[in-house]
This record gives C-alpha cells, sequence and structure tokens, in this order.
C-alpha cells in the first residue's frame, strides 16, 4: 500500500457536544509519504485525536447515542488510480464513560 492516507470523522452532531471547531483529522497534511508493505517500516498506522466535552450543562442528553460513532476513509496508491475504502464503526465506551453520561440523563 502506497501513499496511504488515513482520515476520521466523528457524527455531525457531536459538534453540539465537544469544544472543537470541527471533527475531521487526517494524515494528509504529512510531509512524507507513507507506505505499508510485508516486513517493511512502519509496520503500522495509527491518527488519533483527543476532543473536550462541552460542560455537563451544555451537552444533550442523547449523546449516548452519537458517541459511538466514526467514519473512516483510507486511501492508498498513486494519484491517478487511488484506492479509497470507507469504515462506519461503533465503538464500545468504557463502562465507566457510559455510567458517567447516564448519570446526566438521571439528573435531567
Amino acid at each position: 500500500m502506497d501513499n496511504v492516507i488515513q482520515s476520521f470523522t466523528l457524527n455531525s452532531s457531536m459538534l453540539n457536544n465537544i469544544n472543537a471547531s470541527e471533527l475531521l483529522n487526517s494524515n494528509v497534511h504529512n510531509t512524507h509519504e507513507t507506505s505499508l508493505g510485508p516486513d517493511n517500516e512502519p509496520l503500522g498506522l495509527s491518527l488519533s485525536r483527543e476532543y473536550t466535552l462541552k460542560p455537563e450543562t451544555e451537552i444533550d442528553s442523547n449523546i449516548i447515542h452519537v458517541y459511538e460513532n466514526m467514519y473512516i476513509k483510507i486511501s492508498y496508491g498513486p494519484n491517478e488510480d487511488r484506492t479509497e475504502d470507507y469504515f462506519h464503526l461503533k465503538a464500545e465506551p468504557s463502562s465507566e464513560a457510559m455510567d458517567y453520561l447516564r448519570t446526566w440523563r438521571e439528573d435531567e
């Protein structure tokens, strides 16, 4: 896999629940090309971002339903013949995170 570009975004309604101006994260602006191959470096790729939740009073209690969604795009290959793969993942939040969000619903 040559010239690998990774991107992900969250459910668009998460903008109402986090302190961020946008949800997209990508390695598209890397200054070097990333390629993957058997027994070659890098042996894997990662892409991450942290978000801060807004104060409890500003968050809709339905966040539990959108909190789990992540949309991913992986593309690779030469510019004239790129392959693009799309994925919709459902995260499994920790029981602590879910309990914390549920207490917000109970307080309403």
